[in-house]
């Protein structure tokens, strides 16, 4: 269904909405579901605290702009994104779930803002073009298949003596201080 460029959702349906062709929950505090066909940057809401489970699964959108009040990206949020290439996290988001990027192939570039503190399980697997992220301060812990199959050319940029210069030593990528 890699084809479909909007949903819409009847007017009584008690519990999700559409808006732009984008499923949100009735309240348009979750995004469900954005379309897989729908391209070019797509502009997240300010009302959106929480991508949902696989809400932008094998999306082809460029660029994905996540508003300042997000909280949570859930588990496979963004896999399969093979057209994006950048994507800032921001300070807001205290919890990203497994497998967030999972096979993003065209991502080179991830910024993510003070806030988080986890990144877990495969959540860049096979980010084969991945070539720069960074780190914060406040990322505590990593877990040690986050990266598994990413590009030999990953840099990580961080603070020195953080967690992320630590994770990226032990683990042989380049970093730089910030």
């Amino acid at each position: 269904c890699v084809k479909i460029t909007g949903f819409t959702v009847d007017r009584k349906n008690p519990h999700f909405v559409a808006s732009d062709g984008i499923i949100y929950n009735r309240s348009k505090t979750v995004l469900v579901c954005c379309p897989p066909g729908k391209t070019g940057t797509i502009r997240v809401p300010s009302t959106v605290t929480e991508i949902g489970d696989y809400a932008f699964h094998y999306s082809m959108a460029s660029s994905i702009l996540l508003p300042s009040k997000l909280t949570k990206i859930g588990y496979c949020a963004f896999e399969y994104c093979s057209k994006l290439s950048k994507i800032t996290i921001p300070e807001s988001v205290k919890t990203m779930e497994s497998a967030t990027f999972w096979r993003c192939s065209a991502l080179k570039e991830v910024e993510i803002n003070n806030g988080l503190t986890k990144i877990l399980d495969d959540a860049f697997f096979e980010c084969t073009n991945l070539k720069k992220i960074k780190i914060p301060v406040s990322v505590t812990s990593i877990s040690s298949t986050a990266f598994t199959n990413c590009s030999y050319e990953l840099t990580f940029y961080t603070k020195k003596s953080s967690y992320g210069m630590k994770y990226a030593t032990k683990n042989g990528y380049k970093y730089k201080i910030v």
